[in-house]
């Protein structure tokens, strides 16, 4: 198989985007992950540092 079978630059459908809203600065990229992800693993799950 060639590279270009798994390219996905050829002509393919655009795909449907959503109706944008009004633009909000404030609003996170889609995509991007957040700086504080409040979700992040710790070491605190295994007891407390001594």
């Amino acid at each position: 198989m060639s590279m270009r079978d798994h390219d996905h630059s050829g002509p393919r459908r655009p795909m449907p985007t959503p109706a944008p809203g009004p633009f909000d600065p404030n609003d996170p990229i889609p995509g991007e992950v957040p700086d504080e992800d409040p979700f992040e693993p710790d070491d605190d799950d295994e007891g407390p540092v001594l």
